[in-house]
């Protein structure tokens, strides 16, 4: 719920402001680039923080694009990896987490993931929110199938001339190379702003509760853990979980091929995927 809340902020363009001069006693403004693509890169950081239950905070605010996470797919042989680059439609490829340079790498060997496609309420999809953030959403043509018609910016960040960007671009400087991009900072997040972005995200949708719950990224993997046990999960799947989360690995499985990692993460990223599915996401 508090998910699709950020979301609906982020395609939220039009506020209405106060104006006792107007006849409406409103103007309807559009809010500022900079603060949609704010909200955009949020939504953004919560989803793969909920959607993905792989690694440490650290593993997705220091994310950087083509290469530690990647569009394309693994062949036949599950060893080799073929890099899509820029895809004409994201839900036709898959977004995968490379992790084989992050530091849990060297305890547990290297490690990929794919992002779930989660589809929302509106018939959208998490693949196409992380196209818009980076490069709009276009095919090589300029055409796109647009959700909200009476809005192109639903389609990306449009800048003075009018050329289409993605919104990572209305957060300069853009040329880093970081999936999420801290407004006027070449360096990526440090751990205590991106933890303190997730928690003010949780703290301003759970006021209705009476109480906000400051939710940290690293409550998450406990929150996640703790509904597993709820779940009647097959052996195999407790044991993928635990894989993918990183529990109780022993050093000598960093040697492992690629196609044994693939088949070990699989029952994990399917549960994953009918838990998320079956989400409405309703506010």
């Amino acid at each position: 719920r508090v998910y699709e809340q950020q979301r609906q902020l982020a395609l939220t363009y039009y506020i209405d402001c106060r104006n006792r001069a107007s006849k409406r006693g409103y103007d309807h403004l559009r809010r500022k680039l900079s603060g949609i693509a704010k909200d955009l890169q949020k939504m953004l950081m919560l989803g793969v923080s909920l959607f993905v239950p792989t690694d440490r905070q650290e593993s997705y605010r220091d994310l950087q694009i083509g290469r530690t996470l990647k569009c394309g797919y693994f062949q036949d042989d599950g060893e080799n990896f073929i890099d899509q680059g820029k895809p004409e439609d994201p839900n036709q490829t898959q977004f995968w987490l490379d992790l084989t340079e992050f530091k849990t790498a060297a305890t547990y060997g290297a490690f990929w993931y794919p992002l779930p496609n989660v589809t929302f309420v509106d018939g959208t999809t998490f693949y196409e929110q992380i196209g818009s953030w980076l490069w709009g959403f276009e095919d090589i043509a300029g055409n796109w199938p647009v959700c909200y018609p009476d809005d192109p910016l639903w389609q990306g960040y449009i800048d003075e001339q009018g050329n289409r960007h993605g919104w990572r671009v209305a957060l300069p400087p853009d040329n880093h190379g970081y999936f999420f991009s801290q407004p006027n900072n070449k360096q990526p997040y440090e751990s205590s702003n991106f933890r303190s972005v997730i928690r003010q995200i949780f703290v301003r949708f759970t006021q209705e509760t009476g109480k906000p719950i400051p939710v940290t990224p690293h409550s998450m993997r406990h929150m996640l853990s703790s509904y597993l046990d709820k779940l009647d999960l097959s052996r195999e799947e407790r044991e993928s979980f635990a894989y993918v989360m990183h529990h109780s690995l022993e050093t000598h499985e960093k040697d492992y091929v690629y196609r044994d990692r693939l088949r070990r993460i699989t029952p994990a990223a399917e549960r994953m995927r009918s838990i998320l599915q079956d989400m409405t996401f309703d506010c």
